[in-house]
């Protein structure tokens, strides 16, 4: 009779330490998901800034030998770009052009207009605009 009781007990005693082990395994795994993330969105972001960067020098380069902005930035597609050209995220670039200026835009992480910091926006979800 001592031993089922001791063994009862043990058993009760188990099974909430490895129920607190799996959560805590939970929340490492978790920030080492947020980590990746992260990185991910860290590597994308770098890229569309690159893209941004050789995107408006090309539009420069236009520019300067036409005397006027390209009518789109598909012109450029083939070789370094891809068509539609994209972002780091796979997202589409955006130009906009009034004839004078112009600005090339990647949407962010999400895709979405995202002007400001705000609620339900995250960093990498922001826009980057140039120039």
């Amino acid at each position: 009779m001592r031993i089922i009781i001791i063994v009862l007990l043990s058993v009760f005693f188990t099974i909430p330490v490895y129920a607190e082990k799996n959560i805590n395994n939970d929340k490492q795994l978790t920030e080492s998901k947020k980590e990746e993330l992260n990185s991910k969105n860290e590597q994308a972001r770098m890229k569309t800034l690159q893209i941004l960067g050789n995107l408006t020098n090309r539009i420069y380069q236009y520019k300067m030998q036409n005397n006027q902005l390209p009518p789109n930035i598909n012109i450029f597609s083939g070789g370094y770009w891809s068509s539609p050209i994209v972002d780091g995220w796979g997202n589409p670039i955006i130009y906009q052009n009034n004839g004078f200026n112009f600005n090339v835009i990647s949407l962010g992480a999400d895709g979405k207009r995202n002007y400001e910091f705000g609620a339900g926006s995250g960093y990498y979800d922001m826009d980057i605009i140039y120039p």
